[in-house]
């Protein structure tokens, strides 16, 4: 059994995910459950040796090309506020990214298409470079979750081979304004599965952690990952969806860059646990939602009041 590939840096459990595809049974069941017990109880970990660690793919170059743009003709309402320029809370500017997808597929009439830029030529080649990159990492993941709880392996990976996940580049200017004192996006959770963060530039980070408040590090070879609310439902509340917030400490003065893909199974996906998490006695209990739903609910229960998105807007007023 490989357990050579585990190490603990800054405080955070790290997985070398380079031989993860190739390794035997055993050392993969034992890096699934290690995969489960820090997620359930430190809601926070590392990946390195993964392609997606090592892309030399230089994000924050494209995302300062990107948002140095007149960027409002790419500004979409509704639905399509999903991909393409969005603006957040206060001066957030956001770009999302889909998976592309043909004609052929039926989520082709379910999601909106992607935009592309024409004054960034590039921008399309190298964002989706990442996003299949950081999609093969969601698959390992994927696997990890299911042998951990053993569940359907094989279901598990075919909601996420024909899937509805975002590649969002995320913009805060410099001495931007502030949703209160020192915090430049208030505490939230988010709706996926997982969110997959690369290496940021500029820091403000934070999850809560173990009662407190912790500053996420950045590395150029380790991305990190904290689940959302998709993995409470999924999990029967075993692994907890994750808050976290961007502050302004140390920060003020300068940008914020990040680029985090947000881990979204197949639409009609059932959030339902396995057999292995259902306890009658058990005082947690989540209704089994499919991913499109909770997704809706998200939108209603979930988003500050004063969160700018079209679709959040459209989806609290049906």
């Amino acid at each position: 059994m490989q357990t050579n590939c585990i190490k603990t840096i800054d405080d955070i459990t790290v997985i070398d995910m380079n031989r993860f595809a190739d390794m035997d049974t055993e050392s993969r069941q034992h890096i699934s459950d290690l995969f489960i017990q820090t997620m359930a109880t430190e809601g926070l970990i590392g990946f390195e040796g993964h392609p997606a660690c090592n892309s030399g793919i230089d994000l924050s170059d494209l995302g300062h090309r990107l948002f140095s743009l007149p960027l409002e003709k790419y500004q979409s309402s509704g639905m399509a506020a999903t991909r393409g320029f969005s603006r957040g809370a206060l001066d957030q500017l956001m770009w999302h990214t889909g998976p592309e997808i043909s004609a052929d597929n039926p989520l082709f009439a379910r999601l909106p298409p992607n935009q592309w830029l024409d004054e960034l030529p590039d921008f399309k080649t190298v964002s989706l470079e990442m996003f299949s990159l950081l999609e093969d990492l969601s698959l390992d993941m994927m696997s990890m979750l299911a042998i951990g709880l053993k569940a359907n392996e094989k279901d598990w990976l075919a909601a996420m081979q024909n899937h509805s996940s975002v590649l969002r580049f995320i913009y805060f200017p410099a001495n931007g304004e502030l949703a209160s004192e020192n915090i430049r996006l208030v505490e939230h959770i988010d709706a996926g599965l997982f969110a997959i963060i690369p290496p940021a530039d500029g820091g403000g980070f934070e999850v809560y952690r173990n009662g407190d408040w912790f500053s996420v590090p950045s590395y150029d070879d380790i991305i990190f990952t904290y689940p959302g609310q998709m993995t409470e439902y999924l999990t029967n509340g075993k692994i907890k969806a994750v808050s976290h917030r961007v502050t302004s400490h140390g920060y003020r003065e300068h940008s914020r860059l990040s680029f985090p893909y947000f881990m979204m199974p197949h639409p009609d996906f059932k959030l339902a646990a396995p057999e292995s998490l259902i306890d009658a006695a058990a005082k947690e209990d989540y209704p089994e939602y499919t991913a499109e739903e909770l997704l809706l609910r998200y939108f209603q229960e979930y988003l500050p009041d004063n969160y700018d998105s079209g679709w959040a807007r459209q989806v609290t007023s049906e």
